[in-house]
Formats: structure tokens, C-alpha cells, sequence
């Protein structure tokens, strides 16, 4: 370790404490004492080694990578007294045994005691309920049909993940308007509110309730699926158009029908408590007496009405104030003035025929994307932009065109020779 060191690099320490410090969650308030005296070289390893095992999916490629023999019998046989069993499955402690393997190769014994320090206090921690459910200690909490109908269960009991704006996805988020000129709007106001949330030091994500009105075709659920991609996270998108009953949210687990909501699937797949939600064509709901969707988009969209939402599947009350919820329609009428009251809302042109060549070029790129192809395989020529183009000034649709320009490229594909 360096005993002295210059401004640059106390500054850079101090900010490599602080990415440790949210990443070590509840041990945070022992980082500075353990890592005092450390400089700024070896904040920077410890850091690498916690974010590269930040999440289950990648420890064991990670185990893989960094996996190696250990030179001498004091490295080996101490990681090999912390690894032996893993008798908790709390993901901070997997994260300091992995960052364990790289630390030994560094560190001499005296530098290492603070470190087995804080692994005996992380493996004697409990693991803690997450911030979801609320009021349940375990699944005793929770109706036996719904642990028997849910597999992951014990995922949705403890989850208290946060999905985060990483600077670079916000940065490439902006880009956006140039591969949706006609939405150049709605990205920029969506994106407001997350560099709004990030001047008052909040990075996770999280939008007012949205309406993205416009014509059918205009690409309304593409935007917002490119938007949450590109900002890492994937949205839960639900049709809702011809819906009559509120059954989305949940139906009572003694029902046959018995069916969890959309916002405990939502937190299942994204493994964090403010996953995006999307209803598509919100304007085409029905009236029902089963059940209305707009009243329960009343309390879900009213942050303290949704602290404390009944999850009737569940039989719990649940967390639901960090979800973002986004709708589309095409007719901005015929949803109920309570809900728009509440929603910020964004009219979706047509592109014009200025913004045609972009729009029908990204789609060239993103269908090369899925298909694993260079897009300079797939060439455009100026009649082939002429074609698309005519058809939308009659169909007035890019879903047309999305399809049409597949087409396209799918028979020149074919007219290629083969080898």
C-alpha cells in the first residue's frame, strides 16, 4: 500500500470508496475502517472484483475466469476455509468471497485480517426480507397456492434490487432521436425526468406515468421498448386493447382463475422493484362489472395509494410506488380524465417524408441485429426507399413498413448466389 498520495488520486480513491460503499449495501457504514490506508490501485481492484460478481447470472462465469492456484499455502488454505460451504445464500457474502479470490493475490496476512473480519460478519448476517412484499417474513406469509403456482417464490420474497441509469445507457439513450426523428419530442421529456432524478443524486429508474398518444403505426410501443432497452431494462408490455375486467392485477388465489398481476411478474422478471410496466392501447379497454382497469391505475399511479398496494393473488399488501408506468393510445378521449389528470402526455407524429430514409435505414439495422448480419450485407438502393415510402403515404403505417422492408430484404437474401 501507498502512504502518500497525490490529489488526483485521493479524489479518485474517494470515489472508488463510494462505488464500493453502495455496492457493499448494508456492510457500507465498515468500508472506511477496512479499507483505510488502501490507495487508489488497490480501491480499484477491490471494486473490479465486486462489480464483475454484482449479480447471480455471472458468478459462476466469473468463478471460471478468475479461478486459478493460489502460489502459496496461506492464500490457498484460506480461501479454501471461506469457500467450503456456502451456508448463506445472500448475495453481498458471494460478492466478498469473490472478490476474496482476488484480493489473496495482493494482500499480504496483516492487510488481510480486516478483510476475514468482514467475511465472518457477512456469513453470520441473516439474509433480510426485500422491499417488495410487505409485512411477509417468509412464504408461511403468503397463500399456499400461490407458492405452488409462483416457482420463484423465494426470488419474489427477497428481491430489493434497484434497476440504475448507468451514464453511458443515458448517454446512448439520447441518440434515440436519431433513429426516431418523428419522437424526437417524447424522447427528450422521458429522458428529462431521469437526468432530473440524477441532479438530486437519484440514479434509478423511474418515469411519472406516461401517455404516448398518436396514430396506429407510428411505432408508440417500439420507441418504448428501444427507450428501456437502451437504459438497461427490459419492459413488461401488456396489451390491454379489448380487455373487460381488471384480472391483470391479480385474481384471488382460492379462484380457479386464480392469475398474479402484472406487477409481480414485472418484479419477477427484472429481479428489481421498479421495473418499467407498458399498456398498450389503453384507449380500447371495456367497462366490466368484473373488475375496472382504470380504477386500479388510479391507486397504482398515485404514489402513496401504490406504498401500499393489495396484491389479491399474493393476499399481501405490496410496494408498487418505484414502478413507472407507460401507456399507449390512439385516442387520447376516451380514457377517463381522473387517469390523464395524473400522467404526463406526449402526441407521437407520423414521420414525415424528410424522415422516412432514417427511420426505414434503423430498421434495416435492427432486423440485420436480429438476424446476427452486418447491415452492410443487407444494402439499401434508392428504389427500394422509394417503395417503402409510397406505401406508407397510402397505408400510413411503419408496422407496414417494418414488414415490407423485411419482406424486401428477406428476397434479395434469397436471390443471392449460393455457395
Amino acid at each position: 500500500m501507498n502512504d502518500t498520495q497525490d490529489p488526483e488520486d485521493d479524489l479518485e480513491r474517494k470515489a472508488l470508496l463510494d462505488s464500493i460503499k453502495y455496492h457493499c449495501g448494508r456492510m457500507s457504514d465498515l468500508c472506511d475502517d477496512l479499507f483505510e490506508g488502501w490507495d487508489h490501485l488497490d480501491m480499484s481492484m477491490i471494486r473490479s472484483a465486486m462489480i464483475e460478481t454484482a449479480s447471480n447470472e455471472e458468478i459462476c462465469s466469473v468463478l471460471s475466469c478468475v479461478l486459478r492456484d493460489f502460489s502459496d499455502p496461506f492464500s490457498a488454505s484460506t480461501f479454501k476455509h471461506y469457500t467450503a460451504d456456502d451456508r448463506s445464500d445472500w448475495q453481498q457474502a458471494r460478492i466478498f468471497k469473490m472478490a476474496l479470490r482476488k484480493c489473496l493475490h495482493v494482500l499480504s496476512k496483516k492487510e488481510f485480517r480486516a478483510l476475514r473480519k468482514m467475511l465472518s460478519q457477512t456469513e453470520a448476517m441473516p439474509r433480510q426480507s426485500g422491499a417488495y412484499l410487505l409485512g411477509v417474513d417468509d412464504k408461511s406469509d403468503l397463500p399456499s397456492s400461490a407458492c405452488k403456482e409462483i416457482k420463484e417464490i423465494d426470488d419474489l420474497l427477497y428481491v430489493s434490487d434497484v434497476i440504475r441509469v448507468a451514464p453511458q445507457n443515458l448517454a446512448q439513450a439520447q441518440t434515440l432521436s436519431e433513429k426516431f426523428p418523428n419522437a424526437a419530442t417524447v424522447i427528450h421529456g422521458l429522458l428529462s425526468e431521469v437526468r432530473h432524478s440524477w441532479s438530486f443524486g437519484n440514479d434509478a429508474l423511474k418515469f411519472r406515468p406516461t401517455i404516448i398518444a398518436g396514430k396506429p403505426g407510428v411505432g408508440k410501443t417500439t420507441l418504448v421498448r428501444a427507450l428501456c432497452r437502451t437504459l438497461g431494462c427490459e419492459p413488461h408490455i401488456v396489451s390491454v386493447a379489448g380487455h373487460s375486467d381488471a384480472n391483470i392485477f391479480g385474481v384471488s388465489a382460492g379462484w380457479s382463475t386464480a392469475l398474479p398481476s402484472i406487477m409481480t411478474k414485472a418484479v419477477l422478471r427484472q429481479k428489481a422493484i421498479n421495473p418499467v410496466l407498458v399498456l398498450d392501447e389503453i384507449d380500447k379497454v371495456q367497462s366490466s362489472h368484473n373488475g375496472d382497469i382504470f380504477a386500479s391505475l388510479l391507486s397504482l399511479t398515485e404514489q402513496v395509494d401504490a406504498r401500499t398496494y393489495r396484491d389479491k393473488f399474493l393476499a399481501v399488501n405490496t410496494d408498487c410506488s418505484m414502478m413507472s408506468w407507460i401507456f399507449t393510445a390512439n385516442d387520447l378521449s376516451r380514457i377517463p380524465a381522473p387517469l390523464r389528470d395524473r400522467c404526463t402526455t406526449y402526441e407521437m407524429l407520423r414521420p414525415s417524408h424528410d424522415q422516412l430514409p432514417t427511420i426505414i435505414r434503423s430498421m434495416r439495422d435492427e432486423y440485420a441485429l436480429e438476424r446476427n448480419v452486418d447491415p452492410r450485407f443487407m444494402p439499401l438502393f434508392e428504389n427500394d426507399y422509394d417503395l417503402i415510402a409510397r406505401d406508407f403515404a397510402k397505408r400510413q403505417s411503419l408496422r407496414r413498413s417494418r414488414e415490407m422492408l423485411r419482406v424486401l430484404l428477406n428476397m434479395k437474401q434469397d436471390q443471392l448466389p449460393k455457395v
